[in-house]
């Protein structure tokens, strides 16, 4: 008596019915919670990608920058527009293929066939005449301006020649960039002569 009242007492737990019942119930609510914390961290990720800084500090700058997802602060900005215009401007025949590539690795790559022409002839021209190079300095009493995908300043910039160096002559270079998930990519190099 006292075993079969014990046995009754479970017996609804005990009904492999009842156990599938309960089983699916259970799976059921395990699927939903898994996919609410799923949503819930595809939530958390896109709002700390968009609100991340990253402290980078390129080559030629002496304190630190603060680049983001989507956007980078005025020193980051100086410093990279600095660093790849005299790259650009600081040429010779020995040194402009492997100038010219290092740009290259900073070029949009929606752009890097036509930047890849324009620095390729550049560099054939340089090659052809070997006699001649460029030394370049930013001209520090003029601001470089900068505005959005777009930073100005203006290069002093001597044409050497063997031995003779040339008066040097002002340029205005304008780098168009854009910053895609904490890269700095060029868009494009101009540089204005007299400027």
């Amino acid at each position: 008596m006292r075993k079969q009242a014990k046995t009754d007492r479970f017996a609804p737990f005990l009904s492999k019915y009842s156990n599938l019942m309960v089983t699916n119930k259970i799976i059921k609510f395990s699927i939903f919670c898994i996919s609410i914390i799923c949503i819930y961290q595809q939530y958390s990720i896109n709002k700390y990608f968009d609100n991340q800084i990253v402290i980078i500090q390129p080559p030629n700058l002496k304190g630190e920058a603060s680049v983001g997802r989507s956007f980078a602060d005025d020193e980051y900005l100086k410093a990279m527009s600095s660093y790849v215009g005299l790259m650009f401007l600081n040429v010779g025949a020995g040194n402009a293929r492997y100038q010219f590539s290092e740009i290259l690795k900073l070029v949009l790559p929606s752009q890097y066939s036509v930047m890849k022409k324009k620095l390729k002839a550049k560099a054939d021209l340089l090659e052809r005449y070997s006699s001649i190079s460029y030394a370049a300095f930013i001209v520090k009493n003029k601001a470089m301006i900068i505005e959005k995908d777009k930073v100005t300043f203006f290069a002093s910039r001597k044409k050497i020649i063997g031995s003779d160096i040339s008066q040097p002559v002002i340029y205005k270079v304008v780098i168009d960039y854009k910053i895609i998930n904490g890269t700095f990519f060029i868009v494009d190099i101009k540089e204005v002569e007299n400027a």
